[in-house]
């Protein structure tokens, strides 16, 4: 399960990679899926270098964690749809993930976070 998410992170850090230089983003399930969970493992290092610029406070940080760890659950459960052939429920799931992803970015970005 480890080396699959770990797979899964080194997928999307190289599809969130290909959107910053203008590649075509990403289009099936799988590959939203992949982005959101690199869009997640993402936000969790500008989250950290964040705290330890002291552009966030811990409390922040836990809020963060928090929310990054809901993304996650979400992103999970839309896995797991998309596996059993639910794509709708599957990208339910990622419109809620992506919702959590948003709100965390948009609060470091106020809080000129690490980018």
């Amino acid at each position: 399960m480890k080396l699959k998410k770990l797979i899964c992170i080194v997928l999307m850090v190289a599809l969130a990679g290909c959107a910053s230089v203008g590649l075509s983003p990403p289009q099936s399930m799988q590959e939203r899926i992949a982005y959101a969970y690199a869009t997640d493992a993402g936000i969790r290092a500008s989250a950290a270098k964040a705290l330890i610029l002291k552009q966030i406070t811990k409390a922040d940080a836990v809020r963060i964690l928090a929310l990054t760890d809901d993304a996650q659950i979400a992103i999970g459960a839309a896995e797991a749809a998309n596996s059993g052939g639910m794509v709708t429920d599957a990208a339910s799931q990622l419109l809620t993930a992506n919702a959590f992803l948003n709100q965390v970015q948009a609060f470091l970005n106020s809080k000129g976070g690490a980018k």
